[in-house]
């Protein structure tokens, strides 16, 4: 009876039994929702939360990965940018889980969640700028990987990023993959070893052709949430990288 009671109490706290930090590219369709989980401990953030019309990213998709995974309160929600992509299930979130703390200034400097800290690298954008090129561009090291999670931002800001020296090993591609973004000047700067595209069924064009070659020629090894499914990395400085993905 004790250990199937040791057993109940590992299954329910085995977000605190997790030896990685992990990053997790949720397939929420066409949009962008990335979970980004401390080692040692139940802290969680989200960069964006996707959203669709007339189906709730929140209940559908984010909800059973974070019940899945015995997440029960979430610390802190970036969201990058106003894009209903990226911030629509945001609303229906709120009512099913706890958040303590929800991020929606661009001119956020840092955000820490546990031993990760992250930093914004675009304070490039002006007031005139687009919606997108306001995307507050998250940076730092998770595991032993630098990742940039870029939100929309477009190559006119990835330019201008280029000039903090940043070494990247995960690129969240930027705008699901559209033209907009993702130039070469940049992927060649940044040298990253993985690119994630999230992206869905869309009528845009995502991802374009361009970006795809682009990504290619530098020898960026690409996932796609719409041929990989949900994209997961984890990894400690003593255990190898593992990527898993799910349809």
């Amino acid at each position: 009876f004790m250990s199937i009671v040791g057993f109940m109490v590992c299954l329910y706290n085995r977000s605190y039994f997790n030896i990685n930090q992990q990053v997790t590219f949720l397939n929420v369709y066409q949009g962008d929702c990335t979970i980004i989980q401390d080692s040692f401990s139940s802290k969680v953030m989200l960069i964006d939360t996707g959203g669709l019309q007339n189906y709730d990213i929140a209940s559908k998709k984010i909800m059973p990965y974070l019940e899945y995974h015995g997440i029960r309160k979430i610390d802190t929600v970036v969201i990058t940018h106003d894009d209903f992509d990226h911030n629509g299930a945001l609303d229906s979130l709120i009512n099913l889980i706890p958040i303590d703390n929800i991020i929606q200034d661009n001119k956020t400097k840092e955000v820490i969640l546990g031993k990760i800290s992250l930093t914004n690298v675009n304070h490039y954008f002006t007031d005139s700028s687009s919606d997108n090129d306001k995307s507050i561009v998250l940076y730092g090291k998770i595991g032993t990987l630098n990742y940039i999670f870029t939100g929309d931002a477009s190559s006119k800001i990835e330019k201008e990023i280029i000039k903090e020296n940043i070494d990247v090993d995960v690129l969240k591609v930027g705008h699901h993959g559209s033209k907009s973004s993702t130039c070469e000047q940049f992927v060649k700067e940044i040298t990253p070893k993985y690119g994630i595209i999230s992206v869905g069924k869309n009528y845009y064009g995502h991802p374009n052709k361009e970006v795809l070659d682009i990504l290619d020629e530098y020898d960026v090894k690409t996932y796609r949430t719409d041929i990989n499914g949900t994209i997961r990395f984890k990894d400690n400085k003593i255990t190898k990288l593992i990527i898993e993905t799910a349809n």
